[in-house]
């Protein structure tokens, strides 16, 4: 009897009435969100599914605070009631400016590369470090740094350049990939890095993620290396360019 008087009393209290008021408010707010803060990408970088899932999450998450002012998050996070640690960042299309969340990498190597070579052009330099950044982002090698170490060496960032055996561009991509790659390969900033990377990369893994032998394949071919004629000098100059490269952007 005792008992049935006191539920009663809360029932008529108001206190489980503003109780389920409350629950109904956070579910009502977790519904909402999951409709809102849904992204879409509209450019070629988000598109690549850059601020979403990446593996350079660390970037994120040691500068969790000076990044999250340019993205507005899902309001369960405003709430703190779902909050947790989440693989992923929520924005709201057009209602903030999209920032690339690799933005001040790609503005540090344009620094950089502005440093190694001041007759490059700032719109080129740019470019150059967003494409770097852009197709290295998910290997463990080539790094940014490796990437720009051999196209200091190969053509000293300049996107003209033309070896005397035919070999054109940032990297210095050989006439004998001709019919197999793209002319664009050969002409522009973006797929010259594009498929310099590419080649860089399937070096690494051909020859058991061997860094030495990656960048030696690269600058001889394999048939040289594989005979044992490729020199030792010019991975010592690569290695030498890529500490004053890191050395450079640390000090940038």
């Amino acid at each position: 009897m005792l008992k049935s008087n006191l539920l009663y009393h809360l029932r008529t209290s108001g206190i489980m009435r503003t109780m389920g008021f409350v629950s109904f408010l956070y579910f009502l707010i977790f519904l909402l969100s999951r409709f809102v803060s849904v992204g879409y990408a509209s450019t070629e970088y988000e598109s690549s599914s850059l601020f979403i899932q990446n593996p350079l999450l660390s970037i994120i998450n040691s500068q969790n605070q000076e990044y999250m002012k340019y993205f507005r998050p899902s309001a369960p996070m405003v709430t703190g009631y779902f909050y947790k640690p989440i693989p992923y960042i929520t924005y709201y299309p057009k209602a903030y400016p999209v920032v690339h969340v690799y933005q001040k990498q790609i503005q540090k190597l344009s620094m950089v590369i502005g440093q190694l070579n001041p007759n490059v052009p700032s719109y080129d330099r740019e470019k150059i470090a967003k494409y770097i950044i852009h197709y290295t982002k998910h290997l463990s090698w080539p790094t940014p740094t490796a990437v720009a170490s051999i196209i200091y060496i190969e053509s000293t960032f300049d996107k003209n350049a033309v070896s005397y055996a035919g070999a054109r561009g940032l990297m210095q991509l050989s006439s004998c990939w001709h019919g197999k790659w793209p002319n664009s390969a050969f002409r522009t900033i973006h797929y010259n890095i594009k498929y310099g990377v590419k080649l860089l990369r399937e070096n690494y893994i051909e020859y058991h993620r061997n860094v030495h032998a990656a960048v030696l394949v690269y600058n001889c071919g394999s048939v040289a290396y594989n005979n044992g004629y490729a020199t030792n000098y010019y991975y010592q100059h690569y290695a030498q360019t890529q500490n004053q490269i890191k050395h450079l952007w640390v000090s940038t």
